[in-house]
């Protein structure tokens, strides 16, 4: 059998990639079913998840970007261009209708959160070389993974969680159920396809890719559970956050260790000199502090909703309800992520083979 394709190592990715969405489908099975089907979220989950993971792995796009000074002085325009552009669009959808304005937020996520699945396979996939039918196997299967429960989601119209607000997705009441029918058979049917195939070559050719078939796997397994098995707040949250931010931020990690500053004062120069956990701690720390600044401002601003964490703040902020200030404070602070989300289409590209050229050992 060939040399697995991992990225980095097999002890590497299984940890960062792999283990992290396999973990906590094992946890959600053994929770009891009160705890899954309760509405109210422990606080000290929510700091977890979504300040601690959700929140911050959008930071991590930093070292990438401007946090690096070779990458930043090579696409200047673009680094500045995209921040100004999605404001003024971010200000202008607001202005229409805050819900306009969640409701394309929300859909830019969910683009977001899919292009990584097939992001991830394309990596995985890098040293295959059994033609275009295997490659548009797997690409369907990834995109069946992933658009099957967002358009159950759709369809269904009675799961008890949201992207972001309430009404953010254009959902339809539960009066589909041939069309969902039909659509689940197509998606079993390539699902079917993929684990066919990945046997035939398995015992005619002797070929099989471990990472791409856990991608795979775990990408099915989390997004069907998440969304279609489950009408549970607490598992969308904690699939959702762990399977896309965890390994996004081991990515960049990665990424940013394989390569070396040119520049004196380049961000990536404290990792020199320094072990591999004394750095990793830095790194998960710098994304934690700009998480939870985030965090912070939106609850002291917005929600106010966390006065466990951030109440301090209600009297020491003059909060504006208007609704001249929300036009302008909720693109500012959804800024980071709208620009995290356009930004990741540019930064890694994986649809054009030679950007994948880092990858190979």
């Amino acid at each position: 059998m060939k040399k697995q394709p991992w990225i980095h190592s097999a002890s590497f990715d299984l940890i960062w990639f792999h283990l992290p969405t396999i973990v906590v489908l094992l946890i959600i099975w053994l929770l009891p079913t009160s705890i899954i089907e309760s509405t109210e979220m422990s606080p000290w989950f929510w700091l977890l998840f979504i300040a601690g993971i959700d929140v911050s792995h959008v930071y991590s796009t930093l070292f990438r970007t401007y946090f690096h000074s070779e990458q930043f002085v090579r696409n200047k325009q673009l680094f500045i261009l995209i921040p100004l552009i999605c404001f003024v669009i971010a200000v202008f959808l607001y202005s229409l209708s805050s819900i306009i304005f969640w409701r394309v937020l929300a859909y830019l996520a969910v683009f977001h959160f899919i292009r990584q699945q097939y992001g991830f396979l394309r990596i995985y996939s890098r040293k295959e070389s059994l033609g275009k039918l295997n490659s548009i196997v797997d690409k369907m299967t990834i995109y069946s993974a992933t658009l099957y429960p967002i358009v159950y989601w759709h369809l269904c119209g009675d799961r008890v969680f949201k992207w972001f607000v309430e009404n953010d997705f254009v959902l339809f009441s539960n009066q589909h159920e041939n069309i969902l029918g039909f659509i689940q058979l197509i998606y079993l049917a390539i699902i079917s396809t993929w684990l066919a195939t990945t046997c035939f070559k398995l015992f005619k050719y002797k070929i099989f890719n471990i990472p791409k078939f856990i991608w795979i796997t775990s990408t099915i397994l989390s997004w069907y559970f998440g969304i279609v098995y489950f009408n549970s707040d607490l598992v969308f949250t904690m699939l959702n956050v762990v399977a896309h931010g965890i390994p996004y931020m081991a990515l960049v990690w990665h990424y940013s260790g394989k390569e070396k500053p040119s520049v004196k004062f380049d961000i990536l120069i404290w990792r020199e000199g320094l072990n591999k956990s004394k750095s990793l701690v830095i790194f998960i720390l710098i994304l934690l502090f700009f998480g939870i600044i985030e965090e912070a401002l939106w609850d002291s601003l917005v929600w106010q909703d966390h006065s466990i964490f951030f109440g301090f703040l209600y009297s020491n902020i003059n909060l504006v309800n208007s609704r001249e200030f929300q036009s302008l404070i909720i693109p500012v602070l959804a800024l980071p992520q709208m620009v995290h989300y356009v930004l990741d289409g540019f930064i890694w590209r994986v649809n054009k083979p030679n950007h994948l050229q880092f990858f190979k050992e």
